[in-house]
C-alpha cells in the first residue's frame, strides 16, 4: 500500500444525506467500492446541469484526481443526475461549464450541513438552560446571583479605602493584601549587621491572604451575564429558524454565548464561594480591627505583590 493510499484510507467522509445507502460511505475506500461509484465522467459541453446533490466535502494533504481527470486537494462527493457517485474537484467545478449548477448545489450542501450541525448542538440547550437557571435563581441562597448579592452587601459594609484596595488587588491578580511600612529600629540594626546595602528602609507585611479575591474584579458582572442570557434563551426556544445564513449565524451565536456565559458564571460562582468562606472573612476582619484598626487600613499596600520596595514609598 502506497503512502497516498494509506492517507486515503484514513481520510474520513462525513456524509450529509438521508439515503441509508449513502450513509454507509465513511471513507475513500468505502466510496470507491460502492457499486454506484465512477472515478471518471464524460460530459457534453452543453450539459450545464449534472449534479443531483452534493453529499460530502473532503480536504486532502496531497492531490487526488477528480471525475474529470484534474488533480485537487479539496473537493466534494456528489450524486449526479444519472445516479452515479463521484468526486468533484473544487477548482475545476467552480470554473467549468456547469459552475452555476455546482455552486448552487455546494451552497445547498453547506446550508444543510450547518442546519444539521445546529440541530445537533441544540440538543444540549435544555441542559444549558438548566445550568443557567441554577445560576440566576435569586431565591436559592447558593445560586451565583445570590452569592453575588451577598458579596455586594458585604463590600458596602467595608471601609471605603479597603474596598479600593481589595478591587485593586483583584485587578492585579494577587491574593495577598500587603501593608508597606517603615522598618523599625531592630530591623534597621539587623540590616546594618548583615551589611546589606541594598536593603530598603521600607518593609512589606502580608495582612491577609484571601481565597477567591478575583471575584471582586468588575469584569465579572454577574447581573450583566444573566441579563445577556435571557433574550438568547427566548430566541433559541422560540422555534429557531435556519433558512438563511444570517438566521443560522444568529442561532449559533446565541447558543455559543449561552455556553460561554454559563462557564463564566460557574467560574465566578467558585470564586464567590471561596471568598465568602468564614475563615476568609475572619482574615479580613483581623486586617480591619486586629492590627491598628483604621491606621493599618490607611497604610494598606501602595503596591501589591511588591517587587520594588522603593517604588512603594
Amino acid at each position: 500500500m502506497t503512502e497516498k493510499e494509506k492517507c486515503l484510507k484514513n481520510c474520513s467522509l462525513d456524509i450529509i444525506s438521508d439515503d441509508p445507502e449513502l450513509r454507509g460511505i465513511s471513507d475513500f475506500n468505502s466510496l470507491r467500492s460502492h457499486p454506484r461509484f465512477k472515478a471518471r465522467l464524460q460530459y457534453e459541453p452543453g450539459s450545464l446541469e449534472l449534479i443531483e446533490e452534493i453529499i460530502a466535502e473532503y480536504r486532502f494533504p496531497s492531490s487526488i484526481q477528480c471525475a474529470f481527470g484534474h488533480w485537487h486537494q479539496h473537493g466534494f462527493i456528489a450524486v449526479m443526475l444519472d445516479g452515479v457517485i463521484t468526486q468533484l474537484g473544487h477548482a475545476c467545478s467552480s470554473k467549468g461549464p456547469f459552475r452555476d449548477d455546482f455552486i448552487r448545489r455546494k451552497n445547498e450542501f453547506t446550508a444543510e450541513r450547518e442546519r444539521r450541525g445546529l440541530l445537533k448542538a441544540l440538543e444540549t440547550l435544555d441542559e444549558e438552560v438548566k445550568l443557567f437557571k441554577a445560576h440566576s435563581c435569586r431565591t436559592n441562597p447558593q445560586s451565583t446571583l445570590a452569592l453575588y448579592l451577598r458579596l455586594l452587601s458585604f463590600q458596602n459594609e467595608l471601609p471605603q479605602d479597603l474596598q479600593y484596595y481589595l478591587n485593586h488587588m483583584a485587578r492585579s491578580g494577587t491574593n495577598e493584601l500587603v501593608v508597606v511600612r517603615q522598618a523599625d529600629r531592630r530591623e534597621r540594626q539587623l540590616q546594618t549587621v548583615s551589611g546589606d546595602r541594598r536593603a530598603s528602609s521600607l518593609k512589606s507585611e502580608v495582612v491577609c491572604s484571601l481565597a477567591g479575591a478575583e471575584c471582586l474584579q468588575p469584569y465579572f458582572n454577574v447581573r450583566h451575564l444573566i441579563a445577556d442570557c435571557w433574550p438568547r434563551i427566548s430566541r433559541l426556544q422560540d422555534n429557531p429558524k435556519f433558512s438563511t445564513t444570517a438566521e443560522r449565524s444568529k442561532v449559533n451565536d446565541d447558543l455559543n454565548r449561552l455556553k460561554s456565559n454559563n462557564v463564566r458564571l460557574q467560574r465566578v460562582h467558585e470564586m464567590l464561594e471561596s471568598f465568602l468562606k468564614l475563615d476568609n472573612l475572619c482574615q479580613l476582619e483581623r486586617a480591619i480591627d486586629g492590627k491598628g484598626s483604621k491606621k493599618l487600613v490607611r497604610r494598606v499596600a501602595k503596591s501589591y505583590a511588591i517587587n520594588d520596595m522603593d517604588k512603594a514609598a
